[in-house]
């Protein structure tokens, strides 16, 4: 008998989490790759040209007087919007409002954010960010998928791990993997678009005149809120990874510490044990 009989729903949660990652990571990071073989860097070496130039390496259309790329619909990503949309609508949120180890406001908060982004581009909005935030930054979840059920919350798990070494290792190595994705990827990365394309691109609708609004029917009558809020959702969840980047430092130093105190301790029992010899 395992822990997966005891805590059977989180267990169903994380493996399906698990499976959505998997297939995100693999399909986006493939059509993000498509994307950057298409971007072409300009050539010019100002300020507005290097932040071009790092939206092409980054795969994503530089921004335009017409706000860029935010009416552009990416196949890729409105597949992957729509992937996010029922995943969230149909097992997330529910698992969050009927699994006690999940249901806290600020996971509920963040699965409504997320189905709200993707409703977005499911309808066509923002699509080739879509690509982005829903392929190469969703890497770092796929080896937290996993952690996450060895977090010490869930006792039958954590009891379970402890007792096999092979399985501590293992986490050992999710962990270091999890953090090399972490920190290029949603700490550096995604805020940084967000800063030199999302935001700008919501904020250069604004200004713009009606007639450079796309003329594509199903585009007409956008209100500018429901396309800034996608751009303020986004950045409520860039700004989470620098929290998230400093939960795991402090969970890390408090790691350090507790077994620098344990070394210390076997170090004083040692000198009192020869001190008795």
């Amino acid at each position: 008998v395992g822990p997966w009989t005891r805590l059977p729903g989180l267990t169903a949660h994380q493996l399906v989490s698990l499976h959505l990652a998997v297939y995100l990571a693999y399909y986006g990071t493939a059509a993000w790759l498509r994307m950057a073989a298409q971007a072409e860097p300009p050539p010019k070496s100002d300020a507005a040209s290097l932040v071009s130039l790092f939206l092409s390496l980054s795969g994503l259309p530089p921004s335009s007087s017409t706000a860029g790329h935010v009416f552009q619909v990416e196949p890729d990503g409105v597949y992957l919007s729509q992937i996010v949309l029922g995943t969230m609508v149909l097992w997330g949120v529910p698992s969050a409002l009927m699994l006690p180890s999940l249901r806290s406001p600020l996971a509920i908060a963040r699965r409504l954010g997320l189905a709200y982004l993707a409703a977005l581009g499911a309808l066509g909005l923002w699509t080739t960010d879509a690509v982005l935030f829903f392929g190469p930054a969703v890497l770092p979840l796929v080896p937290l998928s996993v952690l996450s059920l060895f977090h010490p919350k869930h006792q039958q798990w954590a009891k379970w791990v402890r007792a096999h070494p092979a399985i501590i290792r293992f986490r050992g190595v999710l962990n270091a993997l999890f953090l090399l994705l972490f920190v290029p990827l949603r700490l550096l990365w995604l805020p940084a678009v967000m800063v030199a394309q999302v935001i700008p691109d919501a904020l250069a609708l604004r200004t713009m005149p009606k007639g450079e609004l796309p003329t594509t029917e199903d585009l007409q009558g956008w209100p500018f809120a429901t396309v800034a809020s996608a751009a303020a959702v986004g950045a409520i969840f860039a700004s989470a990874q620098l929290s998230w980047a400093a939960l795991l430092t402090t969970q890390a130093c408090a790691r350090c510490r507790k077994e620098r105190e344990s070394r210390e301790r076997k170090r004083a029992g040692f000198v009192q044990a020869a001190a008795l010899v």
